[in-house]
C-alpha cells in the first residue's frame, strides 16, 4: 500500500511540478552530491526532461537523503536519483530499507553496485533500482513506469533504463 501511494504521489507531482536544472556543478551534501544540482546538459544527455522535475526524495525511509525525479523524454518512465550516507552494505542491512531486495551485484564504472527490486514489484516490471557505491555513501537510481494497466505489457524495460542512466550519471555524483 505504501508503494502504491508513493507511485501515485510521484506520478501526480511529477506531472504538475515544474523546475529547472542547473548549469553549475553538483553541490556537495554531506560528502555526496545533490542530484538536483546536476547540469541541464547531463540530464538531457540521458534523455530526461529538465523542465519537469520534482525535488526531494519521496518516502520516510529516505529522510536525510538528497534527490530529484525527472520525466523521460520518451514519456513512458520517470527516473529518480537519490544520494545518501548509507553504504551499500548498510542499505541492505538497515530495517528502514527492508522493502528493497538485492537481486544482482554488478559494477558501474569501477564502483560496486547492486540492483534492487521492491516488495510490490519483485519482477521489476514497473520499478527497478540501481544502487552505486560512492566515496561517502551511495547513489540510488530508480526508473519507474507511472502506470501499467493490469494485463498490459510495460512499454519498455525499466531495468535497462536505470542501468543506462546510472552508468551516465554516477560519475557526475561521486563524493
Amino acid at each position: 500500500m505504501k508503494y502504491r501511494a508513493l507511485s501515485l504521489i510521484l506520478g501526480v507531482v511529477a506531472a504538475t511540478v515544474s523546475g529547472c536544472g542547473s548549469t553549475e556543478p553538483a553541490k556537495s551534501v554531506g560528502g555526496t552530491h545533490d542530484p538536483c544540482a546536476l547540469p541541464d546538459a547531463a540530464i538531457t544527455a540521458v534523455g530526461l526532461v529538465t523542465a519537469d522535475r520534482m525535488t526531494g526524495p519521496v518516502g520516510a525511509e529516505f529522510d536525510g537523503w538528497q534527490g530529484c525525479v525527472w520525466k523521460s523524454g520518451a514519456g513512458w518512465y520517470d527516473v529518480a536519483v537519490y544520494t545518501g550516507a548509507p553504504t551499500l552494505g548498510e542499505f541492505q542491512r538497515d530495517q528502514r530499507y527492508q522493502d528493497y531486495r538485492a537481486v544482482a551485484s554488478t559494477t558501474v564504472g569501477a564502483r560496486a553496485a547492486v540492483e534492487f527490486a521492491d516488495r510490490l514489484d519483485p519482477d521489476r516490471r514497473e520499478r527497478c533500482y540501481l544502487a552505486v557505491a560512492q566515496p561517502h555513501g551511495m547513489t540510488l537510481f530508480l526508473a519507474r513506469i507511472p502506470y501499467v494497466r493490469p494485463g498490459e505489457q510495460p512499454p519498455g524495460d525499466v531495468c535497462a533504463e536505470v542501468r543506462r542512466v546510472g552508468a551516465e550519471l554516477s560519475g557526475k555524483l561521486s563524493g
